[in-house]
């Protein structure tokens, strides 16, 4: 009876790390030699890592049959928030950074912006991503609301785009 309880149990061990698996993409960006080191869990849907910086909640990951489309949320603290308004020259109280990526899962090409927003345009912007509940091209639709919608309370900032290829480098 051990011996079967004893297999049984490394049966479900090896089975369930089988699906988990932690998918390390490295991205270089078009225009030059910097490169972003992304961790995903593709069991789960979760973005946990970006270069050295862990998720201390896994962000939004989510597996599509031909793109990856991963959307990260930070919390702003004062000075990010002078910073955005130093850059933009307006007295928006900025509080949330949205990043996303979009990755073609066979070219390994991905465009990335953010969007840096007030709680006002953070309401619009949650407000868009509920309306695209559902779609396979969640980042064109939030990118091309936050083209709209630019302006204080509610910045896009485009890093254009490079290439991703798997990795096994690991932090």
């Amino acid at each position: 009876m051990n011996k079967v309880l004893i297999i049984i149990f490394f049966s479900l061990f090896i089975i369930n790390n089988s699906f988990a698996k932690i998918l390390v993409l490295e991205c270089r960006y078009s225009d030059n030699k910097d490169t972003i080191v992304l961790h995903l869990d593709t069991a789960k849907n979760h973005w946990l890592q970006a270069n050295t910086r862990k998720f201390e909640i896994p962000q939004v990951g989510l597996m599509y049959d031909s793109k990856f489309f991963l959307a990260a949320e930070v919390m702003m603290t004062p000075k990010d928030t002078r910073y955005w308004n130093n850059q933009y020259n307006d007295n928006a109280r900025y509080s949330h950074t949205m990043t996303f990526f979009d990755i073609d899962r066979y070219s390994g090409r991905f465009k990335m912006h953010s969007q840096m927003l007030d709680q006002s345009g953070f309401n619009k912007y949650y407000k868009k991503l509920m309306s695209l509940k559902g779609q396979t091209n969640i980042y064109i639709g939030l990118y091309n609301f936050a083209e709209k919608s630019d302006g204080p309370g509610y910045r896009l900032e485009d890093f254009g785009g490079g290439s991703c290829s798997s990795s096994d480098k690991e932090f």
